[in-house]
């Protein structure tokens, strides 16, 4: 049996981390501290935070703050 549990405001950065990874998402050490940053302010905004609203937010992260071919 496996249970999912929700992430939202309160969820911290090992919960986003090991979600993004099963969506298929590496993130590096130095990736982590931005895309944190970029989910809290997500997170601030909505109760729960949906695989369909994180892959948004890497692609935004992607467009916005990563060079093309580097993430």
């Amino acid at each position: 049996m496996s249970y999912h549990l929700p992430l939202g405001k309160l969820s911290g950065s090992h919960a986003l981390f090991t979600k993004l990874a099963s969506l298929g998402y590496d993130i590096d050490r130095d990736q982590s501290g931005d895309i944190f940053k970029i989910f809290k302010k997500s997170a601030e905004k909505t109760d729960i935070v949906t695989d369909q609203m994180l892959k948004q937010m890497m692609k935004r992260y992607q467009e916005n703050f990563v060079k093309k071919g580097e993430f």
